[in-house]
């Protein structure tokens, strides 16, 4: 049985969204660590990662090697003191329900 092919990513900055990326952006600013030190680039990988793109893919979309994209993952969580992508999910989510 083939499996069907997996529908592209949501990205809360892409136009049809809906009004997601704001209220996520403003979720990212509440988070605990140096926020207001994330470059414009961080900002974008770390939304898309919070949207579950890979890096491949995040490198895709905004036209950067994967391997930049590792680089720019790595500032974002040395930045916030997170040590994996899960971490920084359950803290939005603790933020969010705040």
């Amino acid at each position: 049985m083939a499996l069907a092919p997996r529908p592209p990513p949501v990205h809360p900055t892409e136009p049809g969204f809906g009004n997601e990326a704001e209220p996520l952006q403003a979720l990212i600013d509440r988070l605990p660590g140096q926020t207001e030190s994330l470059t414009p680039r961080d900002r974008d990988v770390l939304m898309a990662l919070l949207g579950g793109e890979g890096n491949k893919e995040i490198g895709r979309r905004l036209g950067i090697s994967h391997r930049t994209v590792e680089i720019h993952r790595g500032r974002v969580m040395a930045k916030l003191n997170a040590g994996s992508a899960i971490e920084l999910l359950r803290r939005l989510m603790i933020v969010r329900d705040l």
